[in-house]
C-alpha cells in the first residue's frame, strides 16, 4: 500500500517504475519493494524505450542513468510543465533560445560484422560518430588499438585463435552526454582441412552433381578442383545459387570453406 497517491508513475525499459510521492523520488522493481532514492522532485519524465529519467529538482534539471545524476544546463527549470519526451528518451524543453532537444546520448553507429558472426579473415568495425569522441575497445577484456581515417577497430582472427569472443566498444564525449556502449559477440574459425571439414560438405551437397557419376561438367571431388575455381564456388554458395535445388549452406559451413582456403587448402 502506497503511503500517499503518487503524482507520477512512469516506467522504463528495465521494467522499473519510478514514483513521486509527497515530492520524493521512489523506485519499485519486480519485487514490488518501494525504495526511497533520496531526492526531492518537482517533476519526472521517463520513456518506455529508455533506461534514463529526466528529473526536475529545486536545484535544476538532471539526467538519471545507472544510479548517477548528470546535470543538464541551459533549461528553464520553472518551465518544467512545458517539457516532453520523444519515444527514444530525448527531452524537448524550453531554454533561453526557445524549444531545444536534449538527447541523453550522441548518435553513434557501428558498422561491421553483425552480432554472433563467424570471422575467418581480419574484419573492421567502423565507428560512425560526430566530432572527436574518446573510443575504448577491448576483446574479452584485452585492450584493442583504435585506428583512424576512418575511426575503427580491426579484429584479426589469426591472432585470436578459434573460439568465441566478445568485442566491447565505448564511445564517450566531454559535453555531458552519456557514453554509448556497443557489444558484438563473434566466433573465430581458422582451422579447416579437406578431409575433416570440406570433403563432408562436398559429399553432402555437391557429389550428386559434381562427383564422378554426376551430370555436371565441373568436378569437385578433389581439393585441386576446388582450388582452381575457389572464388566462383564461394560466390555461388554465398549467394545461394549452389547447391542447386537445395537449402543454402549455413554461415558456419561457408566459414569452413573460407578457413580452408586461408589455411592454404590443407588435406
Amino acid at each position: 500500500v502506497l503511503p500517499s497517491p503518487p503524482t507520477a508513475i512512469p516506467g522504463d525499459a528495465s521494467l522499473t517504475g519510478r514514483l513521486v510521492l509527497d515530492g520524493r523520488l521512489y523506485s519499485m522493481g519486480a519485487d514490488r519493494a518501494l525504495r526511497d532514492r533520496g531526492l526531492s522532485v518537482e517533476r519526472l519524465l521517463t520513456s518506455p524505450l529508455s533506461h534514463e529519467s529526466w528529473i526536475w529538482t529545486d536545484a535544476g534539471l538532471y539526467l538519471h542513468s545507472q544510479g548517477r545524476l548528470h546535470a543538464v544546463d541551459g533549461v528553464d527549470v520553472a518551465a518544467s510543465d512545458r517539457a516532453a519526451l520523444g519515444p527514444s528518451g530525448a527531452l524537448f524543453a524550453v531554454s533561453a533560445a526557445g524549444v531545444r532537444r536534449f538527447a541523453p546520448r550522441r548518435d553513434v553507429r557501428v558498422e561491421g560484422p553483425a552480432d554472433a558472426s563467424l570471422l575467418v579473415t581480419p574484419r573492421d568495425f567502423v565507428i560512425l560518430a560526430e566530432g572527436s569522441p574518446e573510443v575504448e575497445a577491448s576483446v574479452d577484456g584485452q585492450p584493442l588499438e583504435v585506428l583512424t581515417d576512418p575511426l575503427r577497430v580491426s579484429v584479426n582472427p589469426g591472432e585470436l585463435g578459434d573460439g568465441s569472443y566478445v568485442l566491447d566498444l565505448r564511445v564517450s564525449y566531454d559535453d555531458g552526454t552519456l557514453p554509448v556502449e556497443e557489444r558484438r559477440s563473434f566466433e573465430v574459425v581458422t582451422n579447416a582441412t579437406w578431409s575433416e571439414d570440406v570433403q563432408p560438405l562436398y559429399q553432402g551437397y555437391c557429389a550428386s552433381c559434381h562427383g564422378p557419376e554426376g551430370p555436371a561438367n565441373t568436378r569437385l571431388d578433389a581439393p585441386s578442383h576446388w582450388q582452381d575455381i575457389y572464388e566462383l564456388i564461394l560466390t555461388n554458395v554465398v549467394e545461394g545459387r549452389m547447391p542447386l535445388g537445395r537449402p543454402p549452406l549455413s554461415q558456419r559451413e561457408v566459414a569452413l570453406i573460407e578457413a580452408w582456403r586461408v589455411a592454404g587448402y590443407p588435406e
